[in-house]
C-alpha cells in the first residue's frame, strides 16, 4: 500500500475483528494519510531494497525480501516493521505494534513533559499508562495489537474519556 501509494480498506469488511481493524488504521492509514499526497523526488531501487524520496525530507525504506519497511516524514520515522508511533495531530500521537513493545517518538515542539498522558484504548474504557520523557524522546509499553494515545494535556484526555483506574 505505502509502495504504491494507494489506500486499502481490504482489512475492513463486515465481521471483521477489531484487532484486524486495528492493525489496518494504525499500521497502514496512519502512515498513508501522511504520505500519500507528497510528491515523489527520488526512487532508487538496489536488489530488493527499494527507497522513495518524498518532498519535505520525506521517505518510505523497504526490503522487499526481508519485508521490513521505515517511514520517515520530514525527518521524522512515524512507522516501522509493523509498528507505528506517528503524531496525529497537534495534540495526540498513536502507538501501535503486532507485538508487545516499548516504542519511542520525539516529543513534539511545544509539549510540556510533564503535561503528557497516555490511554491504552480498548473497546471497553481506556487504561491510563505512564509515558517517560527521556532526552527529549517519549516512551511508552504497547501491548500487542492495542494502541496507545499519548496526548499533549494528559489532565484533559483523562477528564474527556472514562479511563480504568491503573
Amino acid at each position: 500500500m505505502l509502495f504504491f501509494n494507494t489506500f486499502s480498506s481490504a482489512g475492513i469488511r463486515p465481521g471483521s475483528d477489531i484487532k484486524e481493524i486495528s492493525d489496518e488504521y494504525y499500521l497502514h492509514m496512519i502512515p498513508w494519510y501522511k504520505l500519500h499526497d507528497r510528491h515523489i523526488e527520488s526512487y532508487r531501487r538496489t536488489g530488493s531494497e527499494v527507497m522513495i524520496g518524498l518532498e519535505g525530507n520525506s521517505r518510505i525504506l523497504m526490503d522487499l525480501a526481508d519485508k521490513t519497511y521505515s517511514v520517515t516524514i520530514e525527518g521524522v520515522e512515524i512507522a516501522r516493521n509493523q509498528s507505528t508511533f506517528c503524531q496525529i495531530d497537534s495534540d495526540r500521537i498513536a502507538f501501535y505494534s503486532i507485538a508487545a513493545a516499548s516504542l519511542s517518538a520525539a516529543l513534539p515542539h511545544g509539549w510540556s513533559a510533564a503535561q503528557i498522558g497516555g490511554l491504552a484504548l480498548s473497546a471497553g474504557a481506556p487504561e491510563e499508562v505512564e509515558p517517560e520523557v527521556i532526552d527529549g524522546r517519549i516512551t511508552v509499553f504497547v501491548p500487542g495489537r492495542r494502541p496507545v494515545m499519548v496526548y499533549r494535556d494528559g489532565a484533559k484526555a483523562k477528564q474527556s474519556h472514562s479511563v480504568k483506574p491503573t
